[in-house]
């Protein structure tokens, strides 16, 4: 045993500042020792490692439940790679830029499963890593667990209903039906709401849909930690300047996209499917112009994908589900940190 005390690297001239108990490397000359520091109590950070292993033990729950609840379904599971030739096009999302021969980690395997619908597949999900270089916080690690789920023939209300059903299965499994994090809870097993954007900010009243974008979205991000207290809910018909990778309405012109919050946590964001090449080109050719003008980073577009649509996706609605975040709740932590066997800041 160590004793109390981290461990830390002390590079050194030559063996004979070794001490005993060191552990001692060699690599191109240079001599590494392993030595112990008093630099933090073991006592915390086994204590710390108990709590998040507690955690883990739902995490293992959750996963087999979802798994349970999409073969009851009849989807099936898959496996698609995490890098890519060309990463996931948003405005505010960034990349792990080039690892590897010119392939980066994923942010998603969005496009990957849409070529699989391409390809045939009709119901198909995924657990996944997924990577966004982002600062590490409360509700977020840039490496971190996603769940999506595909569904042919499905548009964005269907997928509600799917991962309504999915989410209180999962509560079951785990037995948890009030879920918490910060002092605020949702009751699973009650009735969930959804609100259209519209009706959101006409309760708040600073603005409408028909205002500009930036001033919209200003209003919406003082929306964090309010929406989905005591019920989730789905927030639905978003404007048409965030559809992202979503459908129009034909009839409202909205993006048939939602977004759902339990107890002040967005958790989820799905579409219906955009179908039409071109008009997914145009929208990935305006990101790249945002982002130009911000001075980020510009990653590639993805032409395999692109094709894919042009060769004809089926009609279909998914989701992208942060699964560190739906742990959180149902563990009751206030932080997904507190979740992870190895967050950010102790890799």
């Amino acid at each position: 045993m160590w004793g109390s005390g981290r461990l830390r690297n002390v590079v050194v001239k030559d063996w004979g500042q070794a001490r005993p108990g060191d552990i001692v490397t060699v690599l191109n000359g240079k001599v590494t020792v392993v030595r112990r520091g008093a630099l933090r109590d073991r006592g915390e950070a086994v204590s710390m490692m108990q709590q998040r292993a507690d955690c883990m033990r739902i995490s293992a729950l959750v996963l087999d439940a979802i798994r349970e609840f999409f073969r009851m379904r009849r989807f099936w599971e898959v496996n698609t790679p995490n890098l890519a030739a060309a990463g996931g096009l948003e405005p505010h999302i960034d990349l792990f830029m080039p690892v590897h021969e010119g392939l980066s980690l994923i942010s998603s395997p969005e496009f990957y499963m849409k070529r699989l619908l391409t390809g045939g597949e009709e119901r198909i999900f995924q657990v996944t890593r997924a990577f966004r270089r982002e600062p590490a916080g409360r509700m977020h690690n840039p490496e971190f667990t996603m769940l999506e789920f595909y569904r042919a023939g499905a548009d964005y209300r269907d997928i509600m209903d799917d991962l309504e059903a999915m989410v209180r299965w999962v509560g079951r499994r785990v037995n948890v039906r009030e879920v918490r994090m910060n002092g605020v809870s949702a009751d699973l097993e009650g009735p969930w709401e959804r609100r259209t954007v519209g009706q959101l900010l006409q309760a708040d009243g600073r603005c409408t849909m028909e205002d500009d974008p930036d001033a919209i979205n200003m209003v919406m991000a003082d929306w964090d930690g309010l929406l989905g207290r005591d019920a989730p809910v789905f927030v639905y018909d978003y404007p048409a300047t965030m559809a992202s990778l979503a459908a129009l309405d034909p009839d409202t012109g909205m993006a048939q996209r939602f977004e759902l919050y339990i107890a002040g946590v967005e958790v989820a964001n799905g579409f219906t499917e955009l179908l039409d090449p071109d008009e997914q080109l145009d929208r990935f050719i305006h990101v790249l112009q945002q982002r130009r003008a911000e001075g980020l980073d510009l990653p590639a577009v993805d032409t395999r994908f692109i094709a894919a649509l042009t060769e004809g996706m089926p009609p279909a609605g998914g989701v992208a589900v942060g699964l560190d975040r739906l742990v959180a709740l149902l563990a009751h932590r206030d932080s997904i940190a507190q979740c992870l066997a190895f967050p950010w800041n102790v890799i």
